[in-house]
């Protein structure tokens, strides 16, 4: 079976090779286990930074221009269409996300063919997020489209439960998010466990997240780090130009204790990383369940959220802050560094909530949901 693969993610290709910004590497994995071939529609890049390499067998790539430009949208809207719609033919099933998704899922309809849609956030409040004011004038006309997209999807897979009330669906649910993780050794365990802070010389506080937008709320954690003693630094994971991130922590005056890490492919190497970490944070607008801010935890990093979205379910009580307040972060922040019972039991927390994601279970969620996408196309 043949599974068309629809995002707005963006590819860049140069000597044949492709390279993408923003795509969960593991996922196309996964659908290889159940489909013998995959084609990719995403959109085009123009330019290789962020970007990493991607090599799957049985796995092409096609790209078409960026619908939600207003220029894309007036000179191409018919060709983009046409794309989606041809790859979609030639499909046995499609899985579809965000705005090339709900192209993907009206031809789908027309084809009789099965779908699987993906929400993994709040498409208003990330519109409404984001700042600029053409996207807060879309946000209610796009909110309006993933809803209704929701109630006609067939399959619908939800990363958080609270997104299930937000797009209601008549279709089969799962609850499902794509992290990865590896089990902790007990030696590692232990030395998260009985680290003590107060004792570095240095304590580096991580977030991962798209550094190009004020989703992640990266202007509080900066913020949050002027108000700190000077041993502490934050660490900035991600793909996107810093230049309004380092404006700021210049204005700040914490320019040398913000570090920008670039961007990695995901699995291992980001665990490798979150493993030289201390802290974590995540002080987002809006938020479905961060698949990093869980896979931090399965690191034993004690978690700092703004509790918005799904970071409610996972994050402890105490350590939520409100929403742009830099200064209970940075309390919040400054209490887990300097309390030892409390980062013990912010660490065992973490621990102990990210087993509720469990690898295997997962797998059999993701198993059911890929059965279901073939028994519709058998039936």
């Amino acid at each position: 079976m043949k599974l068309a693969f629809v995002t707005d993610s963006k590819f860049y290709t140069e000597n044949g090779v492709w390279y993408c910004d923003l795509m969960n590497y593991d996922l196309i994995k996964k659908f290889r286990v159940h489909f013998d071939s995959i084609t990719v529609i995403a959109t085009a890049r123009d330019e290789k930074m962020d970007c990493v390499k991607i090599d799957f067998n049985g796995v092409s790539v096609k790209v078409v221009p960026k619908i939600t430009n207003p220029k894309n949208f007036i000179k191409s809207r018919k060709s983009i269409i046409n794309t989606i719609t041809a790859e979609v033919t030639e499909s046995d099933a499609v899985f579809c996300r965000i705005y090339n998704g709900i192209i993907a899922q009206k031809a789908a309809k027309k084809l009789g063919k099965p779908v699987v849609t993906y929400f993994g956030c709040s498409y208003y409040e990330s519109l409404m997020s984001i700042g600029s004011l053409h996207k807060k004038l879309a946000a209610p006309f796009a909110q309006w489209a993933f809803k209704k997209s929701a109630m006609e999807s067939d399959n619908v897979i939800y990363c958080s439960p609270h997104l299930e009330k937000e797009y209601p669906t008549k279709g089969n649910v799962f609850i499902w998010t794509d992290i990865y993780r590896e089990k902790c050794g007990d030696i590692f365990v232990e030395k998260r466990i009985n680290a003590d802070l107060t004792q570095k010389a240095e304590i580096k506080v991580a977030l991962v997240g798209q550094i190009y937008n004020n989703i992640k709320g990266i202007d509080t954690a900066i913020r949050a780090i002027s108000c700190l003693p000077p041993e502490f630094n934050l660490y900035l994971l991600g793909k996107g130009k810093p230049d309004k991130w380092v404006t700021l922590a210049k204005k700040l005056k914490v320019f040398n204790r913000i570090h920008f890490c670039g961007c990695l492919p995901g699995g291992k190497q980001v665990l490798n990383w979150l493993d030289t970490m201390d802290i974590y944070v995540q002080p987002s607008r809006t938020e479905g369940l961060p698949m990093a801010t869980l896979e931090a935890m399965s690191r034993g990093l004690p978690v700092i959220s703004s509790g918005v979205g799904g970071l409610s379910y996972v994050t402890l009580k105490e350590l939520i802050h409100r929403t742009d307040d830099f200064k209970q972060m940075a309390h919040c922040i400054k209490s887990v560094a300097g309390d030892r019972e409390l980062y013990k039991k912010a660490v065992q927390f973490s621990l102990n909530e990210v087993q509720k994601y469990s690898t295997d279970k997962h797998d059999r969620i993701f198993d059911s949901m890929c059965l279901a996408l073939k028994n519709s196309k058998e039936n």
